[in-house]
């Protein structure tokens, strides 16, 4: 991966749902993916992957190669243009639309590339082969601009599901754990991690597809790897500095500046303040995803018993009081929930 530039980024603008641009100091962008797509798709179209829920793409370079995945805003679940009906699955506290963006935060807030998220970026691309309903009725192709995200396309060997966890590198998993939290990932599953071999021909996780993180609320995260036997190793202190050192504050910022929603934001604050709270106290990842399920008998989770009113607080998300309100939520959580934190 280059090093960090400054990059314009094309963003959606949530207050009218039209595009806009931002500058961001710290967007870790490959200076020629978007260039490599637009030369590709001038000779290859691209491809719709069947796959998935939503429209997702996958462009080609000039060669022919496999270079990007690419995931439109308009063919997203539950947006008007979704081009797989059969499936509009809909996850609560994201909005159709939402996803592209989400894509983009994970791979900025996956600092120094830590968890291995692909290059992505926000891109606006046209074609006569992305999906539109009046072609279906008519049968007229006719080229259309998409605005969506562009992930650098990674060659793999296959995702998560097709190898037992104990054959994962425990610094992978552990670092796919702190990202998922800090995100409240809800479809972390073994199709969305997928397995690549590095030069010793070790087997690597690389996460993708971000779409279902950053809800609005406090819900139920899905983490595959809360059941492997990594999730219970203790945590190196390399990786406890790393979470030490996460800026709560700038984290607002990149997500403020990519025009996501602040009772998502909150959730972020939230997911990440237990994260820092639960590593400094010793837990282990599985420890600390415990605490963000359902608990027995209960159709809640102990997160969600003390945090929710923090998401409708009037508080604003940039005074100091409410970082306060989270934290002393958190240490009430720890105090409570001895029995579940201790659960594995």
């Amino acid at each position: 991966y280059p090093l960090r530039r400054q990059r314009q980024m094309c963003i959606r603008d949530s207050s009218n749902h039209g595009e806009g641009c931002i500058q961001h100091k710290t967007a870790q962008v490959r200076p020629s993916i978007h260039t490599i797509i637009e030369r590709g798709l001038s000779k290859y179209d691209p491809e719709l992957i069947q796959e998935g829920v939503g429209g997702t793409y996958l462009l080609k370079d000039e060669r022919g190669q496999p270079a990007g995945i690419f995931k439109p805003q308009d063919e997203e679940p539950g947006s008007n243009n979704h081009p797989k009906e059969a499936l509009l699955a809909q996850i609560e506290g994201i909005l159709p639309g939402e996803g592209a963006v989400r894509e983009v935060a994970a791979f900025l807030l996956d600092f120094e590339n830590r968890a291995k998220v692909p290059s992505t970026e926000f891109a606006k691309l046209m074609h006569s082969k992305f999906f539109q309903k009046e072609t279906k009725t008519t049968g007229v192709e006719m080229n259309v601009f998409k605005y969506g995200s562009l992930q650098q396309f990674v060659k793999n060997n296959g995702v998560s599901y097709d190898l037992g966890p104990g054959k994962f590198n425990l610094d992978d998993v552990h670092n796919i754990a702190q990202l998922d939290i800090r995100l409240f990932n809800m479809d972390r599953n073994g199709g969305n991690m997928l397995l690549v071999k590095d030069s010793t021909s070790e087997v690597r996780l690389v996460p993708i597809d971000h779409t279902y993180s950053l809800p609005d609320k406090i819900t139920i995260p899905s983490f595959e790897w809360q059941f492997w036997p990594q999730a219970r190793k203790p945590i190196s202190d390399e990786l406890k500095k790393y979470i030490e050192d996460i800026d709560l504050e700038e984290n607002v910022k990149i997500l403020k500046d990519l025009g996501i929603r602040e009772p998502c934001i909150r959730t972020m604050v939230i997911s990440t303040t237990l994260l820092k709270k639960g590593v400094k106290a010793g837990l282990n990842f599985q420890q600390i995803a415990n605490l963000m399920i359902k608990r027995p008998g209960s159709t809640k989770s102990s997160l969600q018993s003390v945090c929710e009113h923090i998401l409708t607080d009037s508080v604003d998300i940039e005074n100091a009081y409410f970082y306060e309100r989270v934290e002393n939520a958190i240490e009430s959580l720890f105090q409570s929930n001895v029995n579940t934190v201790l659960l594995v």
